[in-house]
C-alpha cells in the first residue's frame, strides 16, 4: 500500500541507527563516574539540561559537584556506600544545579561496573528531569493541605455553632416567659424550660422567634435594643 513502509525496510532503518547517536541524544541523559564520583563520560542530553560544556565536566568536575549541599551529604553518605555494598542504587530523586544556578528535579539510577577481581570500575547512572512530576506532586501536596485546611474550618465552625446553641440554651432555660426559636423551614430550634413545660397544651403567651441562619442569629434577636419579643400570632401546639 502506497505510503507504508515494509518491515524489511524498518529494519534496515534501525540497523543504521548510529549507537553513538542513541547514546548522545537519547530521551534521558546518561554519564559514567570513576568510582570516587569523578564524571568520565556524559552525553549530550545532559549537557542541555545542565548548560554545561563537555569540557567543563569531563575530568574536572564530580557528580556530587552539581549537587546542592544536601544532595551532596546524601550521595556520598547514602548513594555511595549503596552502590559499594549492593551495585546498584535505582530511582533516587536528585536536584542538579545547572551552569545558570537553576534547579533541574531529576531522578538518577546508578550501577556500578566492576572487573574481573571485583574491583569497581566505573559507576553508570542514566537520569530522567522529573521537573513535571516534581509539580505533580507539589499540586497533589497542595490540594491535600487544602482539603484538611477545609476540613479543619468546618470542624471549627461546627464547635463554634455547638457552643452558641449551648449558649443560647443556657440563657433561655433561665428566662422567666416562654420563648420557642423556629427555623425558617418551621423546624423548632430551641426552646427554653417554660416553653417545653407549657408545649402540651396551647400556649398563647409564648413568644415566637424565627431564626434564620445559626443560633447566634436567634440569641441577638433575643435582646435588640431591648424591645419585646415578638408574639406569636397563634396559639402553639405540640406539633411545631
Amino acid at each position: 500500500m502506497t505510503g507504508q513502509r515494509s518491515p524489511h525496510d524498518i529494519d534496515d532503518a534501525l540497523l543504521r541507527e548510529s549507537a553513538d547517536d542513541l547514546y548522545e541524544n537519547a530521551p534521558c541523559s546518561y554519564l559514567s563516574t570513576t568510582p570516587d564520583g569523578v564524571i568520565i563520560r556524559v552525553n549530550q542530553t545532559f549537557l542541555a539540561w545542565t548548560g554545561y560544556g563537555r569540557d567543563a565536566l569531563v575530568g574536572r568536575l564530580s557528580f556530587a559537584d552539581l549537587l546542592r549541599v544536601g544532595g551532596k551529604i546524601y550521595y556520598e553518605t547514602h548513594v555511595a556506600p549503596l552502590l559499594q555494598m549492593q551495585g546498584a542504587a535505582p530511582e533516587i530523586a536528585f536536584d542538579l544545579v545547572t551552569k545558570a544556578g537553576r534547579l533541574l528535579p531529576t531522578l538518577v539510577s546508578a550501577t556500578q561496573t566492576r572487573d574481573a577481581a571485583g574491583r569497581p570500575l566505573l559507576h553508570r547512572m542514566t537520569v530522567f528531569n522529573a521537573s513535571d512530576r516534581r509539580r505533580y506532586e507539589q499540586e497533589l501536596l497542595r490540594a491535600k493541605n487544602a482539603a484538611e485546611q477545609a476540613t479543619a474550618d468546618l470542624q471549627r465552625s461546627q464547635a463554634t455553632l455547638a457552643a452558641e446553641r449551648d449558649r443560647l440554651r443556657q440563657i433561655l432555660d433561665i428566662l422567666p416567659v416562654a420563648v420557642l426559636i423556629v427555623g425558617a423551614d418551621g423546624q423548632t430550634v430551641l426552646t427554653n424550660a417554660a416553653a417545653r413545660a407549657l408545649l402540651g397544651r396551647d400556649v398563647t403567651a409564648a413568644f415566637l422567634i424565627e431564626a434564620t441562619d445559626a443560633p447566634g442569629s436567634a440569641l441577638e434577636l433575643l435582646c435588640p435594643d431591648g424591645t419585646p419579643y415578638p408574639r406569636a400570632d397563634r396559639p402553639l401546639r405540640r406539633s411545631l
